[in-house]
């Protein structure tokens, strides 16, 4: 990527090829007008001049490719590092604004999960305690007697499990607003489907129960029909 000197490079590299056209100029002229004895040192006096002019010419060929190099380390983003030719503009600062503070958000996420990690931990070790204190002073209390009852060691026991309850408390309440019931993720879906399986069967009884009416009632008009002579239930169908 090149980056173009400025304007007032160009006319200082300018002015001076034309001071050197001038210095030349008068050069050949002194030697013009000099006598013969002096065209030596005339000759010596150009060269001279020739020489100042040729390293002022390459002092100003090589200005321009100092400024570009300061231009492109003014311009070099301190966060990229990276050479940027165009200023930084709002949106683009609002979105490094943006990752900063996601980037805080989650460094902050993870010191309070590492901490709940290990408050559950030690909560757990301080579990497994207790259970071995009940198990102790369960076999404690089978082994004794009546006469004899182990009171050290119940009391031994009984101060050693407050204190790990207390400390159990103590780790996990400042996480108490973490802890949510649980809920199965079809409990929903498994009550509709109850609902509509009672309904259907519900149906399905009332339908069951009609058909065994209709039955009962057909079984009762064909004994019926049996009971009375032809004559009577030819009437009858005439009737219905």
């Amino acid at each position: 990527m090149s980056v173009d000197p400025p304007k007032r490079d160009k006319f200082a590299a300018l002015a001076q090829q034309l001071q050197l056209k001038q210095a030349s100029s008068n050069v050949s002229q002194s030697i013009q007008i000099a006598p013969q004895g002096d065209k030596l040192a005339a000759m010596g006096a150009a060269r001279s001049t020739n020489e100042d002019s040729l390293s002022n010419r390459s002092d100003a060929l090589r200005a321009p490719r100092r400024d570009k190099l300061a231009a492109m380390g003014q311009r070099i983003s301190p966060s990229t590092g990276e050479a940027s030719l165009l200023p930084e503009s709002p949106k683009q600062k609002e979105q490094e604004e943006a990752q900063e503070s996601r980037r805080n958000a989650m460094e902050e996420r993870a010191r309070q999960r590492d901490s709940v990690w290990k408050d559950l931990e030690r909560a757990e070790a301080a579990t497994i305690k207790l259970l071995q204190l009940a198990q102790e002073t369960a076999a404690t209390l089978a082994d004794a007697t009546n006469s004899v009852i182990p009171l050290t060691t119940l009391s031994k026991n009984a101060a050693a499990y407050r204190d790990t309850l207390s400390n159990i408390h103590d780790w996990l309440s400042p996480h108490s607003s973490l802890v949510v019931a649980y809920q199965a993720p079809s409990r929903t879906n498994h009550v509709y489907e109850a609902r509509v399986e009672w309904r259907l069967a519900e149906e399905k009884r009332a339908l069951l129960q009609e058909f065994l009416r209709l039955h009962k009632h057909q079984e009762s008009v064909a004994i019926e029909d049996d009971a009375l002579p032809v004559t009577d239930i030819l009437k009858r169908k005439r009737d219905e």
